[in-house]
């Protein structure tokens, strides 16, 4: 993945196009949450983070949703 990514940046850069480490995530699209074999990838030295989005089969937010919900305290 860290391979794929080097051929992006070199690409960008020819073609004269900025990056920003710091405003950059990935989204890896598996069949699990085990993102272990991923990473870390950087970019310009910089390791990216993950972008923590779940999605079921049929492609909807719910699972991601109810998460949330259970993490965040109720306002008052």
């Amino acid at each position: 993945m860290q391979a794929a990514l080097n051929v992006v940046v070199k690409w960008a850069i020819k073609e004269g196009l900025n990056t920003n480490p710091h405003k950059t995530a990935i989204v890896p699209f598996i069949n699990s949450s085990n993102t272990e074999g991923l990473g870390p990838l950087t970019l310009y030295g910089k390791e990216l983070k993950t972008l923590g989005v779940t999605l079921n089969s049929k492609l909807n937010w719910n699972q991601l949703l109810q998460k949330i919900i259970k993490r965040k305290p109720p306002l008052r």
